[in-house]
């Protein structure tokens, strides 16, 4: 490998890095504590990275593969949903997940470089689960958002990333297992005091389903952890107690519920569900468009 091409190398791999990492960072804005463009400006300058990466020294034009078509045509679909049916702008973040997901596919890493994507990919959510427990104890007990803005935005993002770091348990590396560890309970915490119950059912059903699949022994570490944030938080178990709102779906999805003013979570969510069923059911193909769905909701209710 020429020295070029080393160098174009590790720049893609530290936009790459930076990507991953600041991947929270997006929604930073949104709260108003951090306005740098992190995460755009590591895209872009791992785009240019690759793209000179094919240009230099020589030409280089990857071989197009299934997974290359399959991108290529939800990608056409895409750009006609944005552009004739709604805002382009809605359409960017998966615009920019298609080209890392086509970038990963084709750039020359190397198999230790690869390896090392999860762990910067469990490092972005130590950082984004340390602000949030600093929102909890200092700032609100009720707002619990990281970098997202949003608690269920947080959620999500830390069920994907609990089975992951349970993972790194199993490193033949001690110092990465014990990066896993800690990982393992700072985002286990983070997401009970999230205070969302889909998000705590989803996150033990990773957790449990990874040790099912790789190694049983880790079945007592899930428990451990759910018994412990379980126990020590008491809004766990009020926040499930609230579960008795599921007795009002029936009457939310028959439309026979009172037009009043929405307070039952679960009532809002099921009407929300109701009105999503009716535009599939309208546009099942093409959908109606990004950006649309809240103005249409308005007119619905």
């Amino acid at each position: 490998m020429s020295q070029t091409a080393k160098i174009l190398n590790k720049t893609q791999f530290f936009c790459l890095g930076l990507v991953v990492v600041f991947t929270p960072w997006t929604y930073w804005p949104i709260s108003n504590w951090f306005n740098l463009p992190v995460y755009d400006t590591g895209f872009t300058l791992l785009v240019i990275a690759f793209v000179l990466d094919l240009l230099f020294p020589r030409l280089q034009i990857p071989d197009f593969r299934a997974g290359d078509a399959v991108l290529l045509l939800f990608g056409v679909w895409l750009a006609f949903n944005s552009t004739y049916l709604g805002l382009s702008g809605t359409a960017k973040p998966v615009i920019q997940s298609l080209a890392l997901f086509y970038i990963i596919a084709h750039a020359k890493f190397k198999k230790t470089q690869l390896e090392l994507l999860p762990v910067l990919l469990v490092l972005g959510g130590i950082i984004s689960s340390l602000i949030g427990i600093y929102q909890y104890f200092f700032l609100s007990h009720r707002l619990v958002s990281s970098s997202f803005g949003n608690p269920n935005l947080f959620s999500g993002y830390l069920s994907l990333l609990l089975p992951l770091s349970l993972s790194l348990w199993l490193h033949p590396k001690p110092l990465v297992k014990a990066f896993g560890i800690i990982a393992t309970i700072l985002l286990a915490f983070a997401m009970t005091i999230t205070l969302t119950r889909m998000g705590w059912l989803v996150g033990i059903g990773g957790l449990c389903g990874f040790a099912v699949m790789k190694e049983r022994k880790l079945l007592v570490v899930v428990l451990a952890l759910v018994l412990v944030f379980g126990v020590t938080t008491g809004s766990v178990a009020k926040r499930f107690g609230q579960i008795s709102q599921i007795t009002d779906i029936k009457s939310v999805v028959e439309g026979t519920s009172r037009n009043v003013p929405v307070q039952n979570s679960v009532e809002s969510r099921v009407s929300l569900w109701r009105f999503a069923l009716r535009e599939f059911e309208g546009s099942p193909y093409t959908g109606i468009g990004f950006g649309n769905f809240q103005t249409r909701l308005a007119q619905y209710l």
